[in-house]
Protein backbone atom coordinates (compact mmCIF):
# COMPACT_ATOMS: atom_id res chain seq x y z
CA UNK A 1 0.00 0.00 0.00
CA UNK A 2 2.85 2.60 0.54
CA UNK A 3 4.72 1.96 -2.77
CA UNK A 4 1.51 2.97 -4.24
CA UNK A 5 -1.25 -0.19 -4.46
CA UNK A 6 -5.00 0.06 -3.96
CA UNK A 7 -5.34 -3.21 -2.44
CA UNK A 8 -3.57 -5.49 -0.73
CA UNK A 9 -4.60 -8.90 0.14
CA UNK A 10 -3.43 -11.03 3.42
CA UNK A 11 -5.13 -14.89 3.05
CA UNK A 12 -4.06 -16.69 6.48
CA UNK A 13 -5.48 -20.36 5.78
CA UNK A 14 -4.22 -21.46 9.23
CA UNK A 15 -6.60 -19.03 10.71
CA UNK A 16 -9.10 -18.82 8.16
CA UNK A 17 -8.61 -15.58 8.03
CA UNK A 18 -8.49 -12.73 4.72
CA UNK A 19 -6.87 -9.43 5.65
CA UNK A 20 -7.64 -6.58 3.53
CA UNK A 21 -5.53 -3.01 3.31
CA UNK A 22 -6.66 0.08 1.13
CA UNK A 23 -4.71 2.98 1.61
CA UNK A 24 -6.35 5.98 4.01
CA UNK A 25 -8.34 3.35 6.07
CA UNK A 26 -7.43 0.17 8.86
CA UNK A 27 -7.15 -3.37 7.36
CA UNK A 28 -10.49 -4.88 7.52
CA UNK A 29 -10.27 -8.71 9.01
CA UNK A 30 -12.80 -11.09 7.64
CA UNK A 31 -12.78 -14.12 9.67
CA UNK A 32 -13.31 -17.46 7.67
CA UNK A 33 -15.07 -15.72 4.28
CA UNK A 34 -17.14 -17.05 2.00
CA UNK A 35 -16.22 -15.36 -0.66
CA UNK A 36 -14.00 -12.21 -0.52
CA UNK A 37 -14.62 -8.87 -3.05
CA UNK A 38 -12.16 -6.28 -4.60
CA UNK A 39 -14.65 -3.38 -4.90
CA UNK A 40 -14.13 -0.85 -5.43
CA UNK A 41 -10.69 -0.76 -6.28
CA UNK A 42 -10.74 -4.49 -9.01
CA UNK A 43 -14.35 -3.96 -10.12
CA UNK A 44 -15.66 -7.88 -10.61
CA UNK A 45 -13.00 -9.03 -9.01
CA UNK A 46 -14.68 -11.83 -6.05
CA UNK A 47 -12.52 -15.21 -4.49
CA UNK A 48 -14.24 -17.76 -3.29
CA UNK A 49 -11.87 -18.06 -0.68
CA UNK A 50 -13.80 -21.26 1.35
CA UNK A 51 -14.20 -23.30 -1.38
CA UNK A 52 -10.65 -22.85 -2.92
CA UNK A 53 -8.58 -22.39 0.22
CA UNK A 54 -10.29 -22.92 3.64
CA UNK A 55 -12.39 -26.00 3.30
CA UNK A 56 -10.94 -29.56 3.50
CA UNK A 57 -10.70 -29.29 -0.38
CA UNK A 58 -8.66 -26.85 -0.72
CA UNK A 59 -4.90 -27.21 -1.54
CA UNK A 60 -3.58 -24.66 1.24
CA UNK A 61 -4.83 -26.15 4.27
CA UNK A 62 -4.64 -29.76 3.14
CA UNK A 63 -1.20 -29.06 2.25
CA UNK A 64 -0.83 -27.53 6.75
CA UNK A 65 -2.62 -30.57 7.56
CA UNK A 66 -0.02 -33.07 6.35
CA UNK A 67 2.91 -30.78 7.71
CA UNK A 68 3.87 -29.42 4.68
CA UNK A 69 4.33 -25.70 5.47
CA UNK A 70 7.17 -23.67 4.07
CA UNK A 71 8.40 -21.27 5.81
CA UNK A 72 8.60 -17.79 3.83
CA UNK A 73 7.50 -19.18 0.69
CA UNK A 74 3.75 -17.66 -0.43
CA UNK A 75 1.72 -17.42 -3.37
CA UNK A 76 -0.71 -15.48 -5.45
CA UNK A 77 -3.88 -16.19 -7.55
Amino acid sequence: ISNGALLGLLIDPYQRQVHIYRPGVEPEVLDDPETMSGEPEQPGFVFEARRRIFDKGGSLTKKARNGRRQSGRGGAW
